[in-house]
C-alpha cells in the first residue's frame, strides 16, 4: 500500500528495491540490491521504509529497523505491536502514529535535515 500511495502521490521521492514487483512499479524500481550493498545504499536516504512481514506477532522485528539505524537512515517502520519493549520511540517514525499516508508524507516531509 505504502508503494503504492508513493507511485502515485510522489514518485520522484521514491525509489524502490526487490524482485516480482508489478509492472507499474517499473518507473520507480532500482532493482535487486544485493545484500552486502544494502547499508552503503540505505545511508543514501534520510528515510527508509522498514516494514516487518508480520505486523501482529509479539516480539518479531526483522533486520529491516535494524539496516537503517546501522546506515545513519531514519526507519519509517510497521511491524511488532510491541516494538517500543526493544527500541525507543525517538529513534523511529511509527507508521501507526499517523491516520494515513498523506499525514505520514506531511510530517517526513516538514523534517529538517538538521
Amino acid at each position: 500500500e505504502i508503494a503504492d500511495y508513493f507511485l502515485e502521490k510522489n514518485p520522484e521521492e521514491f525509489d524502490l528495491y526487490g524482485l516480482f514487483w508489478p509492472e507499474r512499479f517499473d518507473p520507480v524500481l532500482n532493482g535487486f540490491l544485493e545484500k552486502s550493498k544494502k547499508i552503503q545504499t540505505l545511508s543514501r536516504y534520510k528515510f527508509a521504509i522498514t516494514f516487518d512481514s508480520y505486523t501482529s506477532q509479539r516480539g518479531y522485528i526483522s533486520e529491516k529497523i535494524f539496516d537503517a539505524f546501522f546506515a545513519g537512515t531514519i526507519p519509517i517502520y510497521m511491524g511488532a505491536d510491541n516494538v517500543l519493549d526493544y527500541i525507543p520511540a525517538e529513534c523511529f517514525i511509527d507508521v501507526r502514529d499517523f491516520k494515513s499516508y498523506d499525514e505520514l508524507y506531511n510530517y517526513i516531509s516538514s523534517i529538517s535535515e538538521s
